[in-house]
């Protein structure tokens, strides 16, 4: 969701394992101030370190559909 939002890979320094390793322990990608609040909501929820919390492919897919039929986005 970050790189289709920011339109670019998510920058990382280290190795492509070093990146993993740092997702693994909780790291993750900076959200810039101007992101709508519901997208950046979102992502946060599919980054949940529990995948009990993440939200399923068809409640995303809910999000998306909600957000195309509404005017606040």
């Amino acid at each position: 969701m970050w790189e289709i939002l920011y339109g670019k890979p998510i920058p990382f320094v280290q190795s492509e394992f070093q990146f993993r390793l740092q997702v693994c322990n909780g790291w993750r990608p900076h959200i810039y101030e101007n992101t709508a609040i519901c997208y950046a909501d979102l992502m946060k929820r599919c980054w949940d370190m529990d995948p009990k919390k993440r939200p399923t492919a068809t409640e995303i897919y809910n999000i998306f559909v909600e957000w195309q039929n509404s005017e606040n986005i």
